[in-house]
């Protein structure tokens, strides 16, 4: 978080990244006039389980944003699917991913993917 954000400009969020912690997402407030009434894409580096990345969606349309899609450099797994169903509009549709990889899991000799992860 920079000093200069404000906590009324930022939502919590929980993470796999930050398990146990509250974490919170924000935004820039001197980016908010310019996304007013304006069509947004969500950028982010990896989606797994989807939470931070759901949570940038209902967050950018209280600030009268319209989200589109969201595109990722990486889809990790389908855990991410059911966070963004229960946002409805077809945002799992929406979430456009460079490339996608399984989950994996440590095995004996080295690793393997989780099935329906």
């Amino acid at each position: 978080r920079k000093f200069w954000y404000r906590e009324d400009l930022g939502v919590p969020v929980r993470s796999i990244t930050a398990p146990g912690d509250e974490k919170k997402i924000y935004i820039d407030p001197r980016l908010v006039p310019g996304i007013v009434g304006k069509r947004v894409l969500v950028v982010d580096d990896v989606i797994s389980g989807g939470a931070t990345a759901a949570a940038t969606i209902p967050f950018l349309k209280r600030l009268q944003a319209e989200p589109v899609a969201l595109v990722v450099a990486m889809r990790q797994g389908r855990r991410w699917v059911s966070a963004f169903e229960r946002l409805g509009d077809g945002w799992p549709d929406r979430v456009v991913g460079v490339f996608d990889t399984p989950i994996f899991e440590p095995v004996e000799g080295g690793w393997a993917p989780i099935e329906g992860a």
